[in-house]
This record gives structure tokens, sequence and C-alpha cells, in this order.
């Protein structure tokens, strides 16, 4: 499909564009400021699908409008009419189009009697969170799952009771993720004033970062929206120090940053990052020359 849309930019330069930064393997998924661009949208992407050959189906909008062009068996399963109890599963997320909110399904993790280093470590592995909204929970099932590798247990072996009751723990707060309710847009418009602002941070098992859109819109209200996080355990075999955690952290954040305004397009907006360490801060201002010399000594 990505040769497709190079072939057949000229003819079709929007639904080209699309196709070729938001399509996930057989998937696409995006959408438009306006109706009027939605349609337009629409109308180039089936055009641009069917001049290979392909036949786009599972059409699924939050605008009801949009799907009476769209034949009823071509239409994602339970979306012809928009309810507040229909969903659509979008990359393992479900989607709930009459609200526009994205929600976690209900985790299923396999239970048993006697649970193995092999159960423990596939529950958690199985946690499936892409843009790590779920960092505060996700980030200590990882850090137990480096927990049971230090102990050197065999894959069927039982971990200790403190790992199993921490698990225990983790898994009842995951319980309250089907309440947990994203909007799927993040509520900003061309016309309003938008910055993104990222924070990173670090302990002496594991650092963060994150991004957040901060928009102004034309009547006067500002709104905050989490957007995504990173999370990374620190390696066991480090002995790295505080700052130089807090500088991986840091290092985290300028490539989500990065990653951020490439994504969303948002190429020459206010951009603020920030750090509590003095020490990295310090870090950031010296030349790479400087760092240069300090590796050589």
């Amino acid at each position: 499909m990505l040769q497709l849309a190079i072939d057949e930019a000229h003819r079709f330069p929007l639904a080209a564009k699309r196709l070729k930064e938001n399509c996930y393997v057989d998937n696409v998924m995006t959408g438009a400021g306006t109706k009027e661009e939605a349609m337009k949208l629409q109308g180039e992407m089936v055009a641009l699908l069917k001049a290979g050959g392909f036949n786009l189906r599972q059409w699924a909008t939050n605008d009801k409008e949009s799907l009476e062009n769209i034949p009823a068996e071509l239409r994602e399963d339970g979306i012809c009419e928009i309810s507040n109890d229909q969903t659509v599963n979008t990359l393992g997320i479900q989607w709930y189009p009459a609200d526009d909110i994205l929600k976690f399904k209900p985790l299923k993790f396999s239970e048993s009697e006697k649970i193995t280093k092999r159960q423990l470590l596939s529950n958690i592995a199985s946690i499936y969170d892409p843009s790590q909204w779920l960092a505060p929970f996700t980030i200590r099932a990882k850090i137990l799952m480096q927990r049971v590798w230090q102990t050197g247990i065999d894959w069927d072996e039982v971990p200790s009771d403190d790992i199993l009751t921490e698990w225990r723990q983790i898994k009842d707060e995951l319980s309250v993720l089907p309440s947990i309710c994203i909007p799927r847009w993040t509520g900003y418009s061309i016309e309003d004033t938008v910055e993104l602002h990222g924070f990173c941070d670090a302990s002496e098992v594991a650092y963060v970062a994150v991004v957040y859109l901060k928009t102004r819109h034309t009547n006067g209200k500002r709104t905050t929206n989490l957007l995504w996080a990173k999370t990374r355990v620190t390696p066991l075999n480090s002995n790295t120090t505080q700052p130089k955690r807090e500088l991986n952290g840091a290092e985290e954040l300028a490539k989500l940053m990065e990653l951020t305004i490439t994504t969303l397009s948002l190429e020459g907006v206010p951009v603020y990052c920030w750090c509590d360490s003095q020490i990295v801060l310090a870090w950031l201002q010296k030349e790479l020359q400087e760092f240069l010399e300090m590796e050589l000594h």
C-alpha cells in the first residue's frame, strides 16, 4: 500500500499522505478537522485503494453523516447505528465513536493456584499500552518483572511470597481500567494556539518521560491533554549515578518530543522540556567538545 500511495500521490494527494502516515499493517486510522475535509478524504481514499484493487472495509467514524455513503456491508460490525454501547477495537483499545473516547478492555490474566515465573511474566507482557497512558501501573509491573529475573528461579518455579503479593496488588489496581476514559480528540483546531510540554524524571529503579499538549482556544479557554509517555527500567548491570539516570530520562524526553512533533505535524510550535535535576540542566548547556574532553580524561 505504501508503493500505491507513492504511485497515486499526483491524483490523490490528501489520501496518499494519510495512507503513508496513518496505515498500521492493514488498518488505516486517520481523521479530519471538518466534515468537508473528511468527506473529501473518504472519497480520495476509496478511489486510491481501488486503483490498487483494494476494497476498504470495516469503516467506523464518530460522525454518523460520514457513514451514509458507505454500504452497510462495508461498515464495522455494529456501527451502522452509532449508540453509546457500540465500540470499535483500535489496535487493542476500545473506541466508543458516539462519545469519541478510548477505553481499555478488562485484562484477562491466566490464573491458577500455582503461579509460576512463566505465567507471571506472560501476564505482565500481555498488558497492551502502546502510548503508555497506564505508566503508573505498568512501570511497577516492569520493575516486578526485573525482580523475578534477579531471583534466578526456573521458568516453572513459583516466585517468592513478597513478589506474588506485589503482583496481586498490581492486578487489583489494574481492575479499574475499564472505568478510565481517554478523549480521542485532543481538543484543538487550527485556529487555536498550542504548546508542547514535556517532563522527565528518574529514580534508582526507573526513568520516565511524558508529553502534554497545552491549548489556548479562541474563546480564551485553556486545556491540557496527556499525549503519551515512555518508561524504562534501570538495567540490572547498570552502575550509573543518579545524575546519569536523570540524563537518561532527559534523553528519552528528547526522543519522545521529536516523535510527537513529527507524528502530529507540530513543527514550529513552542516546545518546553522540564527537568528538576540541576546537574543535568548544567550538562545540557555545555558544548559537545566539553563532553568529548571529559570522556577522554
